[in-house]
């Protein structure tokens, strides 16, 4: 006997062939004699789409086609027998329910019997016979279907000083089923970008793809970019825009001998093309000197200042430092009344928890910084810690790392901090005379027990530079079915494990259909990949006592993976 099974994998129908001689010859014994007289046989497989046809063909031979009937039956699962028709060489019957799209008929050249469906939909996804009158069921033809699932697109960007001036912007296609799927990025305008791609990796039968395109950083300031995603389950699109640093402005003033000088600081803006303008009660003044970008770390900063007579000053008017970046207008103004706007003289900051350090000390550090323009204003604040709502005295030092910042560090061994929830720091001084409070505030998304997913991309061997200071990117997923936090850190394994763990970039967590997914890039360059180094990623959920089992990949490994260690 011969068994096909017809299968819709999402809008792709394909035909498969299995044999069941065990069968057959349980109805050659019950049937003794006919077989070698009656033969009904499958033509080969082929590929459908929804909305085209698709036919099924019965071979057949040994009986009078002219007389005798061909039947063609039904069963779609949790269902019974439905009867579409039967045929014989002069003649065709149809159930009322199958006359519009079904058509049966006789091929004479090739003696087969044959249905066709027009216009396929996921209501024929069915168990379809086809039985002679004399010896039925003698072949089975299976229409499965297993509807497809669209991709969940997540969008990302990240800078890393070692990769010089490019911002990367990728697209991550989550969970996904079937395979067939295709990226393609564009500007604003439209206009196609070349782009990289990362080899799919399968868990579940669901699939997960990363794509990447990559420029200066001038360049992703300037545009917003789209990635769009073509899969049987339908075409998705995500914009992808480089969040480039707001200039941060300041606006001081100092009285001299003979008048008064404005400095307008600019800080923290990530592209050295700048224009700024002073101006009087909206109108423009020149006479001011500047400081050109200066780049500091990540980011630029630069200066502007104006000199007045101190009439000018005395006087109800209003100067305004008008800085113009990247297309965009951001103003501060001064006045004797008002220097600057009104806002807290300190600024606190809850730095996250360094992986690294988790993974190499067995330790949670977390460090509170209190900055201001104000040095006296900064030294004079009291740090406090509150853990899970309990405030903190023990396990705390602090240090001045530099004039206007005052730093705050609390230290708890890995077991202590399995049980931390919630984490809160806060500054408070007395300012003119007021009493002045910052602070900041960290939820933590404990471990439920749930064992996340974790998968490490890599680009194709073709995609990554040949030359030895090229730089080659990997990217770690994380993703589960609940809201999770995770540190996780990256290790370099070259003959044997390492006890060294590298910080990558990491993003939070990010909503999915399906649950929740992390993603951690760590960059290294072309001399390691290539001299059989192996790069794990390693992932700690937040609240549970053990690490989970590293996932690694190497040149050796292939593209992509989601072995162990």
């Amino acid at each position: 006997m011969k068994i096909t099974r017809l299968l819709c994998v999402g809008y792709s129908l394909v035909i498969v062939f299995f044999y069941d001689f065990c069968l057959l010859s349980n109805i050659i014994s019950l049937l003794s004699g006919v077989l070698g007289q009656i033969k009904l046989e499958q033509s080969p497989s082929v590929v459908k789409k929804p909305g085209e046809a698709a036919k099924l063909s019965c071979s057949v031979n040994g009986f009078d086609k002219a007389n005798e009937f061909v039947h063609w039956t039904r069963q779609k699962t949790g269902k019974t027998l439905e009867w579409i028709g039967r045929q014989s060489l002069s003649w065709q019957e149809y159930s009322s329910s199958f006359q519009s799209r079904f058509t049966l008929s006789y091929d004479v050249s090739s003696s087969s019997a044959d249905l066709s469906i027009r216009s396929l939909t996921e209501e024929d996804s069915a168990l379809y016979f086809c039985a002679h009158t004399v010896f039925p069921n003698v072949f089975f033809s299976f229409f499965l279907t297993e509807p497809s699932v669209p991709p969940v697109l997540v969008p990302m960007v990240w800078f890393s000083p070692a990769s010089g001036d490019k911002v990367t912007l990728s697209c991550l296609a989550l969970d996904f089923y079937p395979q067939s799927l295709s990226f393609e990025w564009s500007d604003a305008s439209g206009a196609p970008l070349d782009s990289l791609r990362y080899p799919a990796v399968e868990t579940n039968n669901r699939f997960t793809e990363v794509s990447l395109v990559q420029m200066s950083r001038s360049e992703a300031n300037l545009k917003s970019y789209r990635c769009s995603v073509t899969h049987p389950g339908g075409t998705k699109t995500v914009d992808a825009k480089w969040a480039s640093c707001t200039p941060k402005l300041t606006v001081l003033s100092v009285t001299t001998g003979d008048g008064q000088t404005l400095v307008c600081v600019i800080e923290d803006f990530s592209s050295e093309n700048l224009l700024i303008k002073w101006k009087r009660n909206s109108n423009e003044v020149s006479g001011h000197n500047e400081w050109p970008p200066k780049k500091l770390g990540d980011s630029y900063s630069a200066a502007s200042v104006l000199k007045l007579k101190s009439s000018d000053w005395d006087s109800d008017a209003v100067y305004s430092c008008e800085v113009t970046h990247l297309g965009k207008t951001y103003t501060k103004k001064a006045s004797k009344d008002q220097i600057f706007n009104v806002t807290s003289p300190i600024t606190v900051t809850l730095k996250p928890l360094s992986p690294k350090k988790m993974f190499n000390n067995n330790q949670a550090e977390l460090e509170c910084v209190v900055s201001g323009q104000d040095n006296d204003i900064v030294s004079g604040t009291e740090i406090t810690w509150e853990i899970n709502g309990e405030l903190m005295r023990s396990k705390i030092k602090e240090a001045t790392m530099f004039e206007g910042s005052k730093h705050s560090i609390i230290t708890f061994n890995s077991s202590d901090w399995r049980t931390v929830s919630k984490v809160r720091c806060s500054g408070v001084v007395f300012c003119l005379n007021r009493r002045i409070y910052g602070l900041n505030l960290i939820f933590l998304f404990l471990s439920d027990g749930t064992e996340p997913k974790v998968t490490v991309h890599v680009l194709p061997e073709k995609d990554i530079g040949q030359e030895a200071s090229a730089q080659v990117t990997l990217v770690c997923l994380v993703s589960s079915d609940v809201l999770q936090d995770y540190y996780i850190a990256w290790t370099e394994d070259v003959g044997q494990s390492s006890s060294v763990y590298y910080d990558g970039i990491d993003f939070p967590p990010r909503k999915t259909k399906n649950g929740y997914s992390v993603v951690s890039v760590y960059a290294t360059n072309k001399d390691k990949w290539s001299g059989g180094y192996v790069f794990y990623c390693n992932v700690w959920p937040a609240g549970r006592g053990n690490r989970m089992k590293p996932s690694g990949v190497s040149r050796a490994m292939g593209n992509a993976t989601e072995c162990d260690v």
